[in-house]
Order: structure tokens, then C-alpha cells, then sequence
């Protein structure tokens, strides 16, 4: 836990500096976007398989902010026939958008996620293929491509000491911390 309250208090020593900022291009605006859209976001729906049985799904979005330019992610997706998608990570402020960049080599996912309206909506915008290569996180009809969830169903998360204790949220932060401490040298 020590370890962990360490390297979160350098995130956001590192995040807060003007160095980090003008590296976005953020401004006090565009900042802002985490505040308004930090929260968790659930959405149950009819769901199916294809043999005709149906089922209750429900797609869950976290939000939580670790920065001013910055914010964890936790993203899980069912799709027809019990395709999922799962995703985790840092995203940061870019613009009006939080953008969330794979640190990792296996593939190039880029998640733009941003308002629209009174609608919160993601959108795969990596550059390998038409398809988009976040669907490496996904099964066979899965895929974060215009996925929207009210703004108004945005709720608080009582739950964040589970989330920072979780596998998910330490592997994040070590990779932002990593690629971090590698930009700015």
C-alpha cells in the first residue's frame, strides 16, 4: 500500500507542473472535462444469444480521476452472444477529449472519449485499420466504436478504495508512471 500512495503521490506532483500541462495542451477548461465526467456509469439492457435464449446485460464505464490531466479507466462491454470487451488503463486530457493510449506493444488502440451533447461517448480512432485495433480487447462482435452512456446516468463511485487495491488500477499507474518518467527525460 506504501508503495502504491508513492507512486500516486508522484503522478500527481509530476501531473500538476506547467511542464505537464503545456506537454497536453490543456487548458483550465479542458481540464475540467475529468470533474465533469468522473463518476461510474451502468447501463442494463436486453442482451441474447443465438439460440434464442435472452438474458439481462449491463455495461459498466469508471471514470476516477488520479491527476488533473488524467484518469483511470475501466471499461467492460457485453455484446450479442456474450461477447465481451475489457479495458483499463490511464487516459489523458487531450483537447475537449480524454484520450487513452495502449502502452502496451501488442497493439496501438487509441479510445477518444468524449461529451457530445448530454451523451458521453468513446470512440476507437486507432490508426492502424478502419476497424480500429481496440478491438484487441474485445471478443468477435465487440468493439468501443460510438458507444454512449447518458451523462444524467453518471453516478458517484463509493467504491474507489476497491478500485485502487485492484491488480487492474496498479498495472495502469505503473505503465502511466512509466511512460511519464520516459517523456520527460
Amino acid at each position: 500500500m506504501n508503495l502504491f500512495l508513492i507512486i500516486l503521490a508522484f503522478i500527481l506532483c509530476f501531473a500538476t507542473t506547467e511542464h505537464s500541462l503545456a506537454a497536453t495542451g490543456s487548458s483550465d477548461t479542458s481540464l475540467k472535462l475529468i470533474d465533469k465526467i468522473e463518476g461510474v456509469y451502468k447501463e442494463r439492457f436486453k442482451n441474447g444469444l443465438v439460440t434464442g435464449e435472452t438474458f439481462t446485460s449491463e455495461n459498466i464505464f469508471e471514470i476516477m480521476k488520479v491527476a488533473p490531466n488524467a484518469a483511470y479507466i475501466n471499461y467492460s462491454l457485453i455484446f450479442f452472444n456474450g461477447h465481451t470487451c475489457d479495458l483499463q488503463g490511464i487516459a489523458e486530457v487531450e483537447g475537449d477529449k480524454l484520450i487513452f493510449r495502449d502502452p502496451s506493444e501488442d497493439t496501438s488502440c487509441v479510445l477518444s472519449i468524449e461529451v457530445k451533447g448530454k451523451q458521453l461517448v468513446t470512440d476507437d480512432i486507432s490508426p492502424l485499420n478502419a476497424n480500429g485495433s481496440c478491438k484487441y480487447y474485445c471478443g468477435m462482435r465487440g468493439g468501443f466504436s460510438n458507444i454512449t452512456f447518458d451523462i444524467a446516468a453518471k453516478r458517484k463511485i463509493r467504491y474507489t478504495k476497491r478500485i485502487e487495491t485492484s491488480e487492474d488500477f496498479k498495472h495502469a499507474i505503473a505503465e502511466y508512471t512509466k511512460r511519464k518518467n520516459t517523456t520527460k527525460h
